[in-house]
């Protein structure tokens, strides 16, 4: 009976051995994995941080070349007359080299490249278009951006800032610089572990393991795909997804299982990662890392098989003592199968003694490995080219690299355990109190410019990005900076800032001389139409002069008949007659000549008052081309005026008499030989607020290559026979500034040319 009850015993105490080291397993288990990944997770999370800041450190000198470069005045005036291409291309290889970027170029409207700063290679931009590409299609609505994609030329991976071109509130081309990116990740990355960069279309375009590059993190919708073909971002590569065949998700951590062609053995490997992931600063891109979990499986096993061990000894010495409370007395009976018991646990134990010694030597090895990636950690911030610097809650310095020391002219070890503040100037000090007291508060990280003193005592300026230091239980307990010296973009910008002050009253001093011409010109083309006017009026004068004379002459005759009584009625009546007649056509030469007066007089004073008022077009036409004749009736020209007779405007009407007259006498000097003939029509009509004047010619037109020039000042075909360059120049600023219009000219050569002018038509909707 006893030796049953003690077998029930020893087959309870069995199976709750049993039960017992399995549910230890499972606990253990699930701890070790919980702990492990956490602190796995808290460790990747730090290293993405610190990858985040290495690419935003970098990317972030790209971006100020090409809002630069958008907002030259050389770079707009180009835009609108694209005729000084090679100072441009020169100009643009000059910026690329001094930006240090691989390209700088520029796009019209249409996306086309006007000027680039790789104008002498074989693989130049210049000529091509660009508006597939995305950033010319949010730039071109105003929308500055940056754009990752491969170069068509050269098939490099490029990293473009695109800003829009303004002329006023339009926008007249993009300005691109595009920098060579072969990586933008650290190459030490660890041997268990990969990292990887995607766009904002999850396209993966930069990784540590080449195996990841131009893959996706998921399958792509057909549109997305089709945007990313038709803009050549990457070319004709396929881009298909990462072969993720299981994610799940454990206590917030992502846990995925890659299923990736092994290339020795020709045969599949799934490898589980633990996915970790940012949001870079740049805002659009994501920064992933992969990490094995070999290293937390090992971990469980030891784990498991450490408690599972202590159990069983446990359970083990448990089971002696119940074997001596239940039988005391046969207790020296047992002494030898106790020592035989004891024996093998001794055994036991130091199996599992030499088990567990094995097992702190790998976690040495291991403690040794993270010894040494800390140590290639160290090595990458000590060769980092921005300086780094932490300091404690006093603002003791606590770690610098040799890259600030060298900025400040210190070496690193009198700059150690030295307060931050003395190695800054007084304005420099403010700033950074300032920081220091924010971070305290929100715990956020800062960035901003300020200056430092060199051991020599110069000023040296940097942008400073600081970011606080927490312990476990968000305690600060310091800040980390780093710095990017900024002493010679400081100092290129002077001298761009002298550069453009310079080009500015050059370019001032060039409009007032333009200015000087253009009413110098506008006074020659008054002084001629006095001289045609005088003439004119000297025929009428002079038959009007001739008339009276014959008739004092008649009158001499008849009275001295009279007088002498010889008067008799067939003289008298012929006198009467020849008076009647000379005096109608004195009349209609004098009437003749007082029209002209008046329309002269009107114009004349119309040009030179420029005073608004109200005045009728067609009547206001009729006047300027009588003014006209003197060099109209020398031409085979029919110039029809299509107008109502009631329109009427409220503005400028001497300008309107300019811009009339520089068009008539465009199409006398260029468009018809000096015995053409031809057909000018003048029609104006009225569209709302708005007055569209067409003037059109048939002579012989204008050629492609001379159409986008002929308002530019100077420029004329006839020079040295009667074009000044000026006339249409004039005829533009009159219609764009005075008048607050616009005007377009269409022509193809040998068919004449069409000028359409639109102007408000009323002085509430003109603008000065």
């Amino acid at each position: 009976m006893k030796n049953t009850i003690k077998q029930f015993l020893n087959f309870r105490i069995v199976i709750a051995s049993v039960v017992v080291c399995l549910i230890t397993a499972g606990v253990t288990y699930v701890t070790t994995k919980k702990n492990e990944m956490r602190l796995l997770r808290k460790e990747t999370q730090e290293r993405l941080a610190i990858l985040s800041r290495f690419q935003s450190f970098r990317l972030e000198s790209y971006g100020i070349h090409a809002r630069l470069l958008s907002e030259n005045p050389l770079v707009s005036e180009f835009c609108n007359h694209p005729d000084k291409v090679e100072t441009m291309n020169e100009y643009l290889s000059g910026f690329s080299v001094s930006a240090g970027a691989s390209l700088a170029y520029i796009l019209n409207e249409d996306g086309l490249t006007i000027a680039s700063s790789n104008y002498k290679s074989p693989k130049s931009l210049m000529g091509k278009n660009y508006s597939f590409r995305g950033y010319y299609k949010k730039a071109i609505k105003g929308q500055p951006n940056t754009f990752v994609a491969v170069g068509t030329p050269s098939k490099i991976l490029g990293y473009y800032n695109a800003y829009p071109i303004r002329h006023g509130a339009n926008i007249i081309g993009v300005a691109v610089v595009k920098y060579d990116l072969l990586s933008l990740l650290p190459p030490n990355i660890g041997f268990n572990e990969v990292v990887f960069i995607s766009d904002t279309n999850n396209v993966i375009f930069d990784a540590t393991d080449s195996r990841y590059m131009l893959h996706t993190m998921g399958k792509l919708p057909e549109e997305t795909m089709r945007q990313i073909k038709d803009s050549q971002q990457y070319l004709s590569e396929p881009l298909p997804p990462l072969p993720i065949i299981k994610t799940i998700t454990e206590d917030n951590a992502t846990i995925v299982t890659l299923h990736w062609t092994s290339s020795k053995e020709n045969k599949y490997n799934e490898v589980q990662y633990l996915m970790e992931e940012v949001l870079s600063n740049k805002g659009d891109w994501h920064i992933y890392m992969l990490v094995t979990l070999s290293q937390i499986n090992q971990k469980i096993k030891v784990n498991i098989l450490s408690a599972v061990s202590t159990v069983s000894v446990i359970f083990l010495i448990g089971i002696l003592l119940s074997f001596m409370a239940l039988d005391i007395k046969r207790r020296k009976e047992y002494e030898q199968s106790i020592t035989a018991a004891n024996e093998e646990l001794e055994r036991v134990v130091n199996a599992r003694t030499m088990e567990l010694q094995e097992k702190i030597g790998q976690l040495l090895s291991l403690e040794q490995t993270l010894q040494e990636n800390e140590r290639k950690y160290r090595q990458l911030v000590e060769l980092s080219m921005e300086g780094i610097w932490a300091v404690d809650n006093d603002g003791i310095t606590t770690f610098v690299n040799h890259a600030i020391a060298d900025m400040l002219g210190y070496t690193v070890d009198e700059m150690l355990g030295v307060n931050f503040l003395e190695f800054m100037d007084d304005e420099g000090k403010i700033k950074a109190m300032e920081t220091v007291k924010s971070q305290a508060v929100t715990g956020h990280s800062d960035r901003l410019e300020t200056t430092f003193l060199h051991k020599n005592g110069k000023i040296v300026y940097a942008i400073v990005a600081a970011t606080a230091l927490m312990d476990d239980d968000r305690n600060p307990t310091g800040s980390f900076a780093v710095i990017s010296d900024i002493t010679k973009r400081r100092e290129a910008e002077t001298q761009l800032k002298q550069s453009l002050s310079d080009l500015e009253r050059t370019y001032n001093d060039l409009k007032r001389s333009q200015q000087h011409l253009i009413q110098s010109e506008k006074m020659a083309a008054l002084g001629g139409m006095v001289a045609g006017v005088a003439h004119e009026i000297n025929t009428p004068v002079g038959i009007a002069y001739t008339l009276s004379s014959n008739i004092v002459k008649k009158s001499e005759t008849i009275v001295a008949a009279f007088n002498d009584k010889s008067l008799n009625k067939s003289q008298l009546e012929d006198y009467i007659t020849e008076v009647e007649q000379n005096g109608q056509l004195i009349f209609r030469n004098l009437q003749r000549t007082a029209d002209l007066i008046k329309s002269f007089k009107m114009v004349a004073a119309d040009q030179v008052t420029q005073e608004r008022r109200t005045f009728k077009i067609k009547g206001y036409l009729e006047e300027i081309l009588l003014t006209l004749q003197p060099k109209l009736k020398h031409c085979q020209l029919n110039i029809e005026i299509t107008c109502s007779e009631d329109l009427t405007v409220d503005s400028y009407p001497g300008a309107f008499a300019q811009i009339i007259t520089n068009l008539l006498l465009n199409s006398l000097i260029h468009a018809y030989a000096p015995c053409d003939k031809g057909d000018i029509s003048i029609k104006v009509v009225a569209k709302e607020t708005e007055i569209t004047v067409e003037y059109r010619d048939d002579g012989k037109g204008i050629s492609q290559e001379n159409l986008n020039r002929i308002f530019d000042p100077f420029f004329t075909t006839r020079r040295g026979t009667g074009g000044t360059g000026l006339g249409l120049h004039i005829v533009f600023n009159i219609v764009t500034q005075t008048l607050g219009g616009r005007i377009d000219c269409k022509s193809t050569e040998g068919e004449g040319a069409t000028f359409v002018i639109n102007f408000p038509i009323s002085k509430e909707k003109q603008h000065d």
